[in-house]
């Protein structure tokens, strides 16, 4: 389920907003993994056992990585990709935290939000499209 809505918080902006006339693409947590497998990033699972290893590869803001360690010493398993990725008005990651015990998850793009992610000049082009002047 949390894969399938996490694509869902990408796909729906793309397919409600963007087009031919405001060309853009939307991000979400499994986007963000998908593009840095396109481009070649490795994507790790981070477990509390193999914390020591596997953290040093991974390179994201001050903030994600501080989530991530939260998660690694709470029990908590992570994944993610090595470099942040980019759509047109945000560069960041995407990782998804999970309980391993209960299978609870949170799919995240950094910067703390939940969910997908527009830009606000993306946004502003569309709906000047939808207004009358």
């Amino acid at each position: 389920m949390g894969l399938i809505s996490s694509a869902l918080e990408h796909a729906v902006p793309e397919q409600m907003f963007v087009n031919d006339e405001n060309p853009g693409e939307a991000i979400s947590a499994v986007k963000s993994l998908q593009k840095a497998n396109a481009q070649g990033q490795r994507i790790y699972h981070l477990t509390p056992a193999n914390q020591a290893m596997t953290l040093p590869a991974i390179h994201q803001n001050s903030l994600v990585m501080q989530e991530i360690r939260a998660a690694l010493n709470a029990g908590k398993e992570v994944i993610t990709h090595t470099d942040p990725v980019s759509v047109p008005g945000w560069s960041g990651a995407g990782y998804i935290l999970f309980d391993p015990e209960t299978g609870d998850g949170a799919f995240k793009i950094g910067g703390g939000q939940n969910g997908g992610i527009i830009s606000i000049d993306e946004l502003i082009g569309i709906l000047r499209g939808f207004l009358l002047v």
